[in-house]
């Protein structure tokens, strides 16, 4: 769904949706996890894992390194979708393409959506697009922990925005809703 919005969706209702994606994102790195599904190999003490059902403040900093080196793959996956809906659908365009103008079918195009063709077109935008990510990921690869790891893929306001005093909490909240 988070790569079909790059197709079919302005940047804006990505935004409204983000989150959803991201803790849904989040619940699914952790169930494939503790499933046996998933591709990341933790020592063998950590498939004991556990989610707390308390809300408190997380304070144990192993179980939080771990719980953050299960569902980090899934924050690049969903950082990296952020990437590229903000270069295709956000800033200014390159060309002198009008709201309305007529696509391939003979269907009205949205401003959105002849910005990302426009820029689908320009091979120098291109490249500094993949320059970009491999900067891009390179620091979310490197991030020592959750709240670094949001502060790069853009979302850490959204996880403070949420109601939850540190980024831990927030994980834990989207593990136990996607239980339910």
């Amino acid at each position: 769904m988070m790569v079909y919005s790059l197709l079919s969706e302005s940047y804006e209702s990505w935004l409204q949706h983000r989150l959803a994606f991201l803790q849904r994102g989040i619940y699914h790195a952790y169930m494939q996890h503790k499933h046996g599904r998933s591709t990341l190999k933790l020592s063998s003490d950590s498939s004991s894992l556990a989610v707390r059902s308390d809300e408190g403040s997380s304070s144990d900093t192993s179980e939080n390194k771990k719980l953050f080196t299960i569902i980090q793959p899934m924050l690049v996956y969903t950082g990296l979708i952020e990437q590229l809906q903000q270069f295709f659908k956000k800033g200014k365009s390159s060309g002198t393409a009008k709201s309305g103008e007529k696509g391939d079918s003979g269907g009205s195009l949205e401003k959105w959506e002849i910005e990302m063709n426009e820029k689908l077109g320009n091979m120098k935008e291109m490249v500094g697009l993949s320059k970009d990510l491999l900067s891009w990921l390179e620091d979310m690869t490197s991030s020592d922990d959750l709240q670094e790891a949001f502060d790069v893929m853009g979302a850490l306001t959204d996880v403070f925005s949420s109601g939850h005093a540190c980024c831990e909490d927030f994980v834990q909240a989207a593990i136990h809703a996607g239980r339910s």
